[in-house]
């Protein structure tokens, strides 16, 4: 079984004693008793006991329990071994919150603090291993309000989104460098979601740009804080101030780059835009820039998201819409192209791009009413598309139709698959409908001219006859007034 030898070098003059961490496995005798069986034995003590409990979260708090938590959590090479760790830390929590415990109590708050000093240094060091770090910290939050607020009050949220981050500086906010790759920021999905749990139990409703009127609230769908919390003045920065660029483009990057559940982030997204305009832009410029520059078959979860944005239900619906279909330019003149401008930007080079754009548009106009209607006021815009991808799928044989996705396969050419046929008859559809609407209008433009027309006609006629009516009238009175002299 896993077992932790810690090898001492010997001293030499002038020199402090250092040591290490080693891991081996041995063979398991039969019988022999799993890891996860001793986490699990342990977690149901827990459950069942308040002293062992509190016991355990004081052990960890002291001197030399404490000194077990970076080594096991970070250091150590074997990603099970770091999780067994996350989970007994995670465990113990819950148990600590399920027994009543008070989150600000010291040995407990020791704890968390020790923790979270880690971000400063240790976490940095060894990124490569800190999904099982940051797991602690997701399934922290998600013990509720008074967890969260506890992570306020030891200013978490400004910690870790320093981490992510760096330093904000002023050529921070205007550069578009990252400070992990992306291949770091694979480790983040935790990370992501504490950050956006800690959000989503927050009231934003102080910040939104237009009222909600006759629109029901748009509530948190993966957590149900007992109350929401006041936003801090760091979370309010990053959120909705200066710093929302550099936060937001992360987030939207890790929907596509990061593995694991994206429930939490993706909710937050929502969450925020909901009434608000300018979040809703700056979170839609990201969103175009992924589906603009990212490889195409990394798209699907950047669509996914975008899908979700743009059937919220609210006053800014519309101005959502008219901007992923329209694009947008910034105030500083960047110019984020919109999905219809991508497909012919993209046709000839990198065709599966322009294919994904109109499976979306196809998409959310079968979903969204709204869009379905903005559609119908440019139907040439998207008649080329139509007839781009009808004459796409004319250059295959129907007996050449592929089982590889467009959405997943790396090359950059459109292949023929039964999906791509079915949006092609949809955007058919589409545009049968949208062009019986405009010959429908066009018809009613002629016979109101036509009618106005008659009308015209028959107000002379009637102006005519009543004109002779009273001439009439006034011979006849002549005569009659001749007729009493």
């Amino acid at each position: 079984m896993l077992f932790y030898e810690k090898l001492q070098e010997p001293k030499t003059p002038g020199s402090a004693k250092r040591t290490r961490i080693s891991v081996k496995r041995n063979a398991l005798p039969e019988g022999g008793i799993e890891l996860d069986e001793w986490v699990e034995a342990i977690e149901n003590i827990m459950e069942k006991s308040k002293a062992a409990t509190v016991w355990f979260v004081e052990y960890l708090a002291s001197e030399k329990g404490s000194a077990y938590i970076k080594p096991f959590i970070l250091e150590c090479p074997n990603r099970d071994v770091r999780l067994s760790m996350a989970k007994l830390l995670e465990r113990m929590m819950s148990c600590y919150f399920a027994h009543k415990g008070v989150p600000t109590q010291k040995c407990f708050d020791e704890i968390l603090e020790t923790f979270l000093q880690m971000l400063n240094k240790d976490v940095v060091d060894h990124c490569k291993n800190s999904a099982q770090y940051f797991l602690v910290l997701k399934h922290y939050v998600q013990n509720g309000t008074k967890a969260c607020t506890h992570m306020f009050l030891r200013r978490a949220f400004q910690r870790l989104i320093t981490f992510l981050l760096g330093q904000t500086s002023e050529q921070d906010q205007e550069s578009s460098s990252r400070r992990w790759s992306s291949i770091q920021s694979r480790e983040f999905s935790n990370l992501h979601s504490t950050l956006a749990t800690l959000i989503l139990n927050c009231d934003v409703s102080q910040y939104r740009t237009d009222e909600p009127g006759d629109y029901p609230e748009r509530k948190p769908k993966t957590v149900i804080p007992l109350k929401f919390l006041k936003m801090s003045s760091d979370m309010e920065n990053y959120v909705y101030g200066a710093d929302s660029d550099r936060y937001i483009r992360e987030v939207v990057h890790a929907v596509r780059e990061v593995g694991g559940s994206q429930l939490f982030f993706c909710d937050m997204l929502v969450y925020c835009s909901f009434c608000n305009k300018k979040f809703s832009t700056t979170v839609l410029k990201q969103v175009i820039h992924q589906y603009m520059t990212a490889p195409s078959n990394e798209l699907k979860p950047i669509f996914s998201l975008l899908m979700e944005l743009l059937l919220l239900e609210d006053p800014v619906q519309l101005y959502r819409i008219q901007l992923v279909i329209d694009g947008h330019m910034d105030e500083r003149g960047n110019q984020y192209e919109g999905l219809l401008a991508v497909v012919r930007l993209n046709h000839v080079q990198d065709s599966r791009r322009s294919y994904s754009c109109i499976k979306f548009l196809v998409n959310l106009a079968n979903k969204c009413p709204t869009a379905k209607d903005y559609l119908m006021q440019t139907p040439s815009k998207w008649q080329w598309a139509v007839n781009w991808l009808k004459k796409k799928m004319s250059e295959y044989w129907p007996s050449t139709t592929t089982t590889v996705s467009n959405e997943d396969s790396n090359r950059k050419s459109f292949q023929r698959t039964v999906s791509a046929q079915s949006t092609l008859e949809d955007a058919k559809a589409l545009l049968t409908e949208l062009e019986a609407q405009e010959g429908s209008l066009s018809d009613m433009e002629t016979n109101g001219n036509k009618t106005d027309n008659e009308n015209e006609s028959v107000t002379k006629e009637t102006n005519s006859g009543s004109q002779s009516d009273t001439h009439m009238s006034a011979v006849e009175e002549e005569k009659e007034q001749k007729s009493n002299l």
